[in-house]
């Protein structure tokens, strides 16, 4: 027994290329096993991030360009590196209904391309402000003034003040954002982690929890400056409250990393 277990330790240690050395082959024979059994280790391993790449790669170009032909393709891949098992159709639909809505709302759809990028950083910043603040995310910042100006004036931004400064730091933070809907579905569960933060435009939210195998919903939040996920997001914890949309809700998200790099850079 005490055997078995040293060779499955040594099998697993050696075939996800950890290797502590605290076991290591003494024989020819040996060796050459075992250097068989390390190529085998690092192909597996090769072949497994590679699928994962690939669909993260996928990923971003959905995301940037919107095209149907490689959501198609995209939901094709997830089929094959699924023992080519279909998606549920459900499932089908969701990733189809979350990207159609992310292509035809997001105002950031004119900058995607690296000739786009190119050209909006080579305009004075006086006029990327004014695409970005007054065209682009005006109502968005407009409603949630005093939330941007409450984060900003924490990290050392005067938002009422309409120094290049302050507009930078608005800028940047708007190039983050991406447009989020919700259709009568779980926002944000109690317990999880949280990834990115929400800002509801238009709905309801229902706050709740959850107690042993049911669920209680104490109070309905109208989307007018309803955050969800900031406060975890800044600190590194799990949801303390279950969130759901009551119909549709609409708003925009930012992912967390980025929302705690942007406010640690403003801080600096």
């Amino acid at each position: 027994m005490e055997s078995l277990i040293k060779v499955w330790y040594y099998g697993i240690t050696t075939l996800s290329t950890i290797g502590y050395g605290d076991f290591l082959p003494k024989s020819v024979s040996e060796k050459i096993i075992m250097a068989f059994i390390m190529m085998f280790g690092v192909s597996v391993f090769s072949y497994i991030m590679g699928n994962f790449i690939e669909i993260l790669m996928g990923y971003r170009q959905l995301e940037n360009n919107g095209d149907h032909r490689n959501l198609t393709k995209w939901v094709a891949l997830l089929t094959k590196y699924n023992d080519n098992m279909p998606l549920r159709k459900d499932l089908i639909t969701q990733i189809e209904d979350f990207f159609n809505y992310y292509w035809y709302n997001n105002p950031l759809a004119a900058f995607v391309t690296e000739s786009d990028i190119r050209f909006i950083n080579e305009l004075p910043e006086s006029t990327v402000s004014q695409i970005y603040i007054d065209y682009l995310f005006k109502d968005f910042l407009y409603k949630y003034k005093s939330y941007i100006q409450g984060c900003s004036m924490i990290h050392g931004v005067e938002t009422e003040d309409t120094s290049m400064k302050s507009r930078i730091f608005l800028v940047k933070f708007v190039r983050c954002l991406e447009p989020r809907r919700f259709q009568d579905t779980i926002i944000l569960d109690q317990f999880e982690e949280v990834y990115e933060v929400l800002y509801v435009n238009k709905g309801n939210v229902i706050v709740g929890y959850r107690l042993f195998n049911d669920i209680f919903y104490a109070k309905s939040i109208k989307g007018n400056q309803v955050v969800i996920g900031d406060f975890a997001c800044l600190n590194n914890k799990v949801s303390e409250f279950l969130y759901k949309s009551h119909e549709t809700i609409l708003g925009f998200a930012i992912k967390k990393e980025s929302f705690v790099e942007l406010l640690n850079d403003s801080q600096s």
